[in-house]
């Protein structure tokens, strides 16, 4: 399972009619995002405004990047143990499942982890 497939397993909770980004794109920007390092929602949209180009290979984006705003109300409504639940099912399926230690933010590769 890719990026994609897991961005698209969050569940939309949102009223369609008032809707203008879709919650795929919304996930997707947030977590490649997050993964390079953004740490609040004014970074997200800066790097999805940034890496546009990159994104619009793999999502619609209808409306353009979301403002940060939109980031912000997104995740502030979305069932967080839901979303929990879908990362961890995502992070499985990447990985080897001998695979004892997700290094995400890199202290690892670094040598800052030992043991």
């Amino acid at each position: 399972m890719n990026i994609l497939d897991f961005a698209h397993r969050i569940p939309d909770f949102r009223q369609e009619v008032k809707v203008q980004h879709q919650a795929c794109d919304i996930v997707f920007i947030t977590v490649a995002a997050v993964i390079c390092g953004a740490q609040d929602w004014e970074d997200i949209e800066y790097f999805g405004h940034c890496k546009e180009d990159f994104f619009r290979q793999y999502l619609l984006l209808p409306n353009g990047i979301p403002s940060h705003d939109t980031f912000n109300r997104f995740f502030a409504n979305l069932n967080a143990k839901v979303l929990e639940e879908e990362f961890r099912f995502w992070v499985k399926s990447i990985c080897n499942q001998d695979t004892k230690l997700i290094s995400v933010d890199g202290k690892t590769i670094r040598g800052a982890k030992t043991g």
